[in-house]
């Protein structure tokens, strides 16, 4: 019994500590967001129409992050096609790709078109209704300058006192 023992712990403290190798660390969800401009678009858009639930048709101001048209038509979940009123204005991450592990790369053009993200590790779509905190927060290069950190404090406190969880 001894002798099958050592074996089968030493394979178990293997098999733990490649999972914990394998596994990535979660960074802030802003930066992850910004991290890939070529598969994920931030912009600041109104809500122009919902149409067939669950999809909301936005119409683009302004491009935070990556290329994007004029107007784009978004799926959704549930809870964010409720919560959107048509006409305000909101700062949404979406993507035209979905992951795809058989292929080379990993992502493909997702064939039900382009859809709102989802925040890992937060469980929501990011759509956020636009404040002057939520547009300093996505701006281009805010994360990049050490500078920044008591501003960012600040918007991110303000933001968390909003009543409104669209605004958290």
């Amino acid at each position: 019994m001894s002798k099958l023992v050592w074996p089968l712990t030493g394979l178990l403290i293997l098999a733990m500590t490649q999972s914990l190798n394998a596994a990535q660390r979660l960074g802030p969800p802003i930066e992850d967001l910004q991290s890939e401009p070529g598969r994920t678009r931030i912009v600041i858009a109104v809500a122009s129409e919902k149409t067939k639930s669950p999809r909301i048709l936005f119409s683009i101001s302004e491009r935070l992050s990556g290329e994007a048209p004029d107007e784009v038509l978004l799926r959704t979940d549930e809870e964010t096609f409720v919560d959107v009123e048509v006409g305000r204005s909101y700062v949404v991450a979406w993507s035209y790709m979905r992951r795809n592990r058989r292929i080379v790369g990993g992502w493909e053009n997702d064939p039900a078109g382009p859809f709102t993200v989802q925040l890992m590790g937060l469980g929501s779509s990011a759509v956020f209704d636009d404040t002057p905190e939520i547009r300093f927060l996505f701006a281009p290069g805010t994360f990049d300058q050490s500078g920044n950190s008591g501003q960012q404090i600040d918007a991110l406190l303000t933001q968390l006192q909003r009543e409104d969880f669209r605004s958290r």
